[in-house]
């Protein structure tokens, strides 16, 4: 069975309070040839980024991060924010 992604929540701290924030994790693999399918992922990326939709990695600023995912060892992903559900086209 093939997984496109996996949704997980994350408690984030925001101006001194925590939130809760839903986030995508998708697997690099699933980003490049499902979600970039006949794109430039560098051009997905930026766009992404600069929509605020992109959860850069905490430290580093990377645009995907290492994450552990029950049952797998730590797996790059792309963390996109659910904000992305809520805006309009």
């Amino acid at each position: 069975m093939r997984q496109a992604g996996v949704r997980l929540e994350q408690s984030m701290k925001r101006e001194s309070h925590f939130a809760k924030e839903t986030e995508w994790w998708i697997f690099t693999s699933v980003f490049k040839n499902e979600v970039c399918k006949g794109l430039p992922i560098k051009w997905v990326v930026e766009l992404l980024d600069s929509k605020g939709y992109l959860l850069r990695h905490e430290t580093t600023g990377d645009p995907s991060s290492l994450r552990r995912i029950p049952g797998m060892n730590l797996t790059r992903v792309y963390r996109i924010s659910s904000k992305i559900l809520e805006d309009e086209v």
